[in-house]
């Protein structure tokens, strides 16, 4: 199982799947705001278990440690 923060305040249920990959941030070098992002899908995750601050995943493929997560199209 894989752990992401995303939980049922911003909407997350069982069953919900979600991309998963490398994120790159294009950031203002003199504020430090995030003005764009992008994602290399690498796989995807479904939803097995939300709780209050934490939401359980299982890979359903190419999923790895430490990737940025993303709804599924």
């Amino acid at each position: 199982f894989e752990t992401t923060s995303l939980t049922e305040r911003e909407g997350v249920a069982v069953g919900m799947k979600f991309d998963i990959g490398k994120v790159e941030e294009v950031v203002d070098d003199d504020t430090g705001e995030v003005l764009d992002s992008s994602m290399t899908k690498l796989g995807t995750v479904t939803v097995t278990e939300v709780k209050e601050k934490v939401s359980y995943t299982t890979p359903l493929e190419g999923a790895m440690k430490g990737m940025g997560v993303h709804p599924s199209k």
